[in-house]
């Protein structure tokens, strides 16, 4: 490594929750059940708890290479699924659960504490969602890995690097959330094309009161630009400060002995991690081959903006022309009225709205431009996708009302709803490694 460019191979890796539901198809609370019995079978298997008891979550090892980490990825799902299939669970792959179900809180000091500070009704909504995490290497440089913080700095080409990567995932996010969508109905009832934004960001400006971040925006909506990394790095504080008022008002403080890292308060749709990744976390979980595609994606969007320095420029060329490139600049709509308009577009009308379907088009071909070839056979659910104006959520809408349902859908006909979904994923994983292998003209022994 040479000067001060960024880490030349960045690392990318993904995270996917997963519901659990029963042979009837119906949700159960039996995460703790299903950790214990997949690690039992695969030893040395990694899978976690999750907010709700209903929910666990697999993570890819971190590698330079999208192939290597859904490789590692699918390797997971199916060691998962087989785990499950013992003893009659199955994994559900959307990112609410269409019917009726009681959950529960996990029973760990982080979700109990939530349950304090934001009170049951708030913390409760993240038991009836899961999402697909994107996690890709910060700039060489910006991270301090011994104090796991971002270090100050000025105006470096290392700190601009930082700063474009974190402007232009919360730029992308309306995008991000449109394609990924998949949470049309939760509790029996049609809320939004992307529910799980409402439920778990919630505020003023997506129009609810009820969602687990609505009273504390700061904390878990989308976030406005940051205009240096002294800017980024004065806001997490705030966060972090906010948290401790929060605790001291409920007599909290006293009991808190284990050491605390600034980032662990933030849970925004993008979020610098302790683990030194930008981590885009808005997006619904979805299936894995749509999941692949938008982490190739995001892999050569991100590295173009750490590896050759171009410049996420917020720009009134963005309201007409978003993700417009001219030399090193791409530009991106203005943090005020544009971003917030397009997160509640995409939240309630996804496709439907002509803005968005503008946004989204126009976003993947940026984003396709700068990706690598051999990686273009992978985008093709994407693609498709854009072309029909037509994404999960719709999908299911549709498949409701085929049923003979609307807004609303009784708890046997969301079972039946949630089954198809689990055997699209069931057949799903095996094509799609298939089609990995295939891409990119690799032998699964390679792996």
């Amino acid at each position: 490594m040479r000067g001060d460019r960024p880490l030349k191979r960045s690392m990318s890796g993904e995270e996917m929750e997963f519901f659990i539901l029963n042979h009837k198809g119906e949700m159960v609370n039996d995460a703790s059940k299903l950790i214990h019995i997949a690690k039992k079978r695969f030893s040395g298997f990694k899978v976690y708890p999750e907010a709700g008891q209903s929910i666990v979550e697999i993570s890819s090892f971190p590698s330079v290479s999208v192939l290597d980490t859904f490789a590692d990825l699918l390797e997971k799902v199916k060691k998962l699924i087989q785990a499950a299939d013992k003893h009659e669970y199955l994994l559900y792959p959307n990112a609410t659960y269409p019917g009726y179900a009681r959950t529960e809180i996990t029973r760990k000091r982080r979700y109990l504490e939530q349950e304090m500070l934001f009170g049951r009704k708030h913390a409760i909504q993240a038991t009836l969602v899961t999402g697909f995490h994107y996690h890709y290497t910060l700039p060489r440089g910006v991270f301090d890995k011994r104090t796991e913080f971002l270090k100050p700095s000025g105006k470096s080409k290392l700190s601009w690097a930082l700063i474009n990567s974190y402007n232009m995932a919360i730029a992308i996010d309306p995008a991000l959330t449109t394609l990924m969508q998949s949470s049309p109905f939760v509790q029996g009832k049609y809320l939004a094309k992307d529910s799980r934004m409402l439920i778990y960001r919630g505020g003023n400006k997506l129009g609810c009161d009820y969602g687990k971040y609505a009273q504390h925006q700061l904390l878990g909506g989308l976030q406005p630009y940051s205009h240096t990394t002294n800017d980024l790095i004065s806001t997490l504080k705030k966060k972090h400060s906010l948290w401790k008022e929060m605790r001291a008002r409920k007599g909290l403080s006293k009991k808190t002995n284990r050491k605390e890292n600034i980032l662990e308060f933030s849970w925004n749709p993008v979020r610098i991690n302790k683990l030194g990744t930008l981590e885009q976390r808005g997006m619904d979980m979805n299936h894995p081959k749509r999941a692949m595609a938008i982490s190739s994606l995001l892999k050569f969007l991100f590295r173009k903006l750490q590896r050759e320095f171009y410049k996420a420029e917020p720009s009134d060329i963005g309201i007409k022309e978003p993700f417009k490139m001219e030399g090193d600049t791409i530009y991106i709509p203005p943090n005020t009225y544009v971003r917030d308009f397009l997160q509640r577009e995409s939240a309630y009308k996804g496709f439907e709205s002509r803005e968005i379907d503008k946004y989204v088009s126009r976003f993947y071909r940026l984003a396709r431009q700068l990706a690598d070839r051999n990686y273009r056979p992978v985008l093709q659910p994407l693609q498709k996708m854009i072309n029909e104006k037509e994404t999960v959520s719709d999908m299911i809408i549709k498949r409701i009302r085929k049923m003979g349902y609307g807004k609303e859908i009784p708890n046997d006909a969301a079972a039946e709803s949630a089954l198809k979904s689990c055997e699209y994923l069931l057949n799903e994983v095996d094509n799609t490694e298939e089609k990995l292998y295939k891409a990119y003209g690799l032998a699964e022994e390679k792996f």
